[in-house]
């Protein structure tokens, strides 16, 4: 039923990795493609095209970065 999408979707994606299936989802919409938001996700999944997106670690605290410290003694 969708699989006429399956090429729009990868080129999207390709052009923009980090989108996920909001902003695909629009996207979609300004190429004048209608499409909810609960298709595109279980296409999404069953195509197996994920967003690639970088996690930065956390911060540590700062009790955590004093108790890290080299030559401390515990």
């Amino acid at each position: 039923k969708y699989e006429h999408l399956r090429a729009t979707i990868i080129k999207i994606i390709d052009e923009n990795p980090a989108y996920g299936y909001r902003r695909i989802k629009h996207e979609l919409l300004g190429l004048g493609i209608v499409l909810n938001h609960k298709p595109l996700r279980k296409l999404l999944k069953a195509w197996k095209l994920c967003a690639v997106r970088k996690i930065k670690p956390r911060a540590k605290s700062g009790i955590a970065q004093i108790l890290k410290r080299p030559g401390r003694a515990r």
